[in-house]
């Protein structure tokens, strides 16, 4: 279960050119999960994990990232992280690839019931 925690936006420069940490990660197939830096910095996280991806992380190593990869690391990967069946399953309904910029949430389903959207 062990792996790194990277804030999504983490880069550095190395050999003269900016590398995005959370790539590098992945690239070399070490497990990471995104962490935030406040107690109410993970409303944050999904935001973030589509800037990691448009600066060069794979979509589907961020959605890792932000599910199974944070349940390994914490120990409860048998209850939550993937969608298997005896797990707890909360589920985003988004009208397009959860990581891309323009795709909007659509539906929200907790415990198994759907969570009625909030008025705009």
């Amino acid at each position: 279960g062990a792996g790194v925690l990277v804030r999504p936006e983490t880069t550095v420069i190395r050999e003269g050119r900016r590398v995005n940490m959370a790539a590098d990660l992945a690239s070399n197939g070490i497990p990471f999960a995104f962490m935030s830096q406040a107690g109410d910095g993970a409303e944050w996280l999904g935001l973030r994990a589509v800037g990691a991806v448009a600066s060069g992380l794979d979509s589907g190593a961020a959605l890792g990232a932000l599910t199974i990869n944070s349940a390994r690391m914490l120990g409860i990967s048998d209850r939550v992280g993937s969608l298997e069946v005896g797990k707890d399953g909360d589920l985003l309904i988004f009208n397009g690839a959860p990581l891309e910029a323009t795709t909007r949430l659509e539906r929200v389903f907790v415990r198994g019931r759907e969570v009625p959207a909030e008025k705009e």
